[in-house]
């Protein structure tokens, strides 16, 4: 018995290291993007000169439009409708220009490389628009992404066309998402903001999974491991206005196995199937405890 406490003391203190280094981890992300978007913000300030100077050029001029060396300007509607003004080289769309779409309906305005969008550009079409880096035609560093249908807001890192590192979610309702993204999904450490309220821990697949934290909006609060966004595991709920706590055993979201409850002081043991307080005999007669117990 003995060892055991020993074992949940070390694993408990473990777990809120962890934790303490996933706030820390989670704050610099916000930071990190922050300085990269001051980055940004110089780049286009840059480009929108450039872009100033390129347009103020005398079209009549064929001279004045000849910049870079061998890059030339040009105005080109293709018979499909699609037209490309801006920069070329050999025919080959390089340097900063405009592009606009027909099916979809869409545009690019910014830098080009071997016809494809490439450095700092602005895209837009009716699903919503991207404004970032391009590498070889496809999202490629920091971006902000609009999704017009519900307002949804991200920024952060994309690697060829993929979401991929860091990273912020805005949604209309209020809630935020700042943290780790893999293959465009939310996976590794990060911090969810609703209305329930701040949950700090890990993630796989867009859900809490893991070990994490919840503080609600009410002054409760959850400590321990989750699977698929519910309590699952080992953990720990207080209810701060009753002086209450649970710590014991989850699964699906209730608590299910041995726990201690804690009431004003007072420690108990527990036991419980399914949500429900049981007796001990019940208890061990039940074959659906959590594994390990």
């Amino acid at each position: 018995m003995g060892n055991n406490v020993c074992c949940q003391n070390v694993c408990s203190r473990d777990a809120a290291e962890a934790t303490e280094q996933n706030v820390d981890t989670i704050g610099t992300i916000a930071v990190r993007i922050k300085e990269i978007e001051a980055g940004l913000e110089a780049d286009r300030f840059e480009y929108t000169k450039y872009v100033k100077e390129l347009d103020a050029a005398t079209p009549s001029s064929p001279s004045s439009r000849m910049h870079a060396g061998d890059l030339k300007h040009t105005a080109k509607r293709n018979p499909n409708g699609t037209m490309y003004e801006g920069q070329v080289r050999d025919g080959v769309k390089q340097g900063h220009g405009r592009y606009k779409y027909v099916e979809p309906p869409g545009s690019y305005e910014g830098q080009w490389a071997d016809n494809r969008a490439h450095g700092l550009g602005h895209f837009k079409d009716a699903a919503g628009e991207y404004k970032g880096y391009w590498m070889s035609g496809e999202k490629h560093g920091l971006g902000m992404e609009i999704w017009f249908d519900d307002s949804t807001i991200f920024r952060g890192m994309y690697v060829s066309g993929v979401k991929q590192g860091d990273g912020i979610y805005q949604w209309s309702d209020g809630s935020a998402y700042e943290g780790q993204l893999r293959d465009n999904v939310i996976c590794g450490h990060g911090r969810l903001t609703d209305e329930e309220g701040v949950y700090v821990g890990e993630f796989v697949d867009n859900a809490q999974h893991g070990y994490g934290r919840w503080d609600y909006a009410n002054g409760d609060f959850y400590e321990g491991q989750f699977q698929d966004s519910l309590r699952h595991g080992d953990g720990t709920l207080s209810w701060t206005q009753e002086n209450k706590q649970y710590r014991g055993q989850w699964r699906n979201g209730v608590p299910h196995g041995k726990g201690l409850v804690t009431v004003r002081g007072v420690v108990k043991n527990a036991y419980y199937l399914n949500g429900k307080t049981c007796t001990r005999e019940a208890f061990e007669k039940s074959s659906t405890v959590v594994p390990g117990a």
